[in-house]
């Protein structure tokens, strides 16, 4: 996508409220970004990177594969980000 129109709420919709009452807009952008589209391009460069090609498969098996619930593989996303890990109706924390 080379269109960064996306990241900006340039209709003004109302997109909601966070939890700390600021209003959802504009995405933040780290501070290496100093527009949207320097951000698409710098991150299009970095998937594109032979680093990225040579270790996706790693990711993969994090997130898709084996290495889900592996603390030895460094794993350190919450339970409840992987569908069927966690009874969502059991759960009693609102939050």
């Amino acid at each position: 996508m080379d269109n960064p129109a996306f990241l900006t709420n340039q209709l003004r919709l109302d997109l909601g409220v966070r939890s700390n009452s600021k209003r959802v807009d504009d995405i933040k952008l780290p501070k290496w970004a100093h527009s949207p589209t320097e951000f698409l391009e710098k991150n299009r460069e970095a998937l594109e990177s032979n680093y990225v090609s040579e270790n996706i498969h790693l990711w993969i098996d994090l997130i898709f594969g084996i290495n889900q619930c592996s603390f030895e593989a460094r794993n350190v996303f919450h339970p409840v980000t992987y569908q069927g890990r966690i009874n969502l109706d059991q759960l009693s924390d609102p939050v």
